[in-house]
């Protein structure tokens, strides 16, 4: 195994657990069962967001792992 190799795994990895790391504290918000909500709603939705970037780029990671001789 390369260290560009071994390198990318340990990029992959970081990744993930940042993504892991983002969703939890998406999942951590409390919202009231109120209609004025919408300002909660928009903070997990902007927490989830980021989230989903890091995990595409943890599985842009995978896909170059497989072109790494």
């Amino acid at each position: 195994m390369s260290d560009f190799h071994t390198m990318v795994h340990w990029f992959q990895a970081a990744a993930a657990l940042v993504a892991a790391v983002l969703w939890s504290k998406s999942a951590a918000i409390k919202v009231p069962n109120n209609i004025d909500a919408a300002p909660d709603l928009q903070r997990i939705g902007f927490w989830n967001a980021w989230a989903a970037g890091w995990s595409c780029l943890t599985a842009s990671l995978g896909v170059l792992d497989g072109f790494i001789p």
